[in-house]
């Protein structure tokens, strides 16, 4: 199992920051050009346990379907989000937002498994944490000029 950790203060209340990245319209917006994503499910109530939500992805120019299920949400500390259907054989994504002095604290932890046998640790190696840090970079990056600085 691979994870990736990455933690973000910005100067708003948690409550800003989990309206803002619990809006799925807002994933594009911060994501890299190379990774393209479209929301396909048409009605997006706020998250509940049990949401579905399905995206159609290009990463590098190949497309991939991705389905999220949502496992937990304790607004507005934390949600958990797992691939029901895409590319890798696991993927888990916790989101955590604590409150403290000045705003706010995001927390991303993933954990994943790439698959591909014994081809996967050389294609997480190569290709898929860089791609997955490239992501976060960015996502990073723009969530800071779109909801305030880091």
């Amino acid at each position: 199992m691979s994870r990736l950790e990455r933690a973000q203060f910005f100067p708003v209340p948690v409550e800003a920051a989990w309206k803002f990245f619990t809006d799925v319209d807002m994933l594009d917006r911060f994501t890299p050009d190379f990774f393209r994503l479209e929301v396909l499910t048409p009605d997006r109530p706020a998250l509940f346990p049990g949401q579905q939500i399905d995206y159609r992805l290009r990463l590098y120019g190949v497309p991939f379907a991705w389905t999220t299920h949502i496992e937990t949400v304790d607004y507005p500390h934390s949600f958990v989000d797992r691939q029901a259907r895409g590319p890798y054989a696991s993927f888990r994504h916790q989101h955590l937002f604590y409150a403290v002095e000045g705003g706010c604290l995001k927390v991303d932890k993933l954990e994943y498994q790439v698959g591909w046998g014994p081809l996967g640790p050389l294609l997480d190696a190569l290709l898929v944490r860089p791609s997955l840090e490239a992501i976060f970079d960015t996502r990073s990056r723009r969530s800071a000029e779109l909801l305030g600085r880091s």
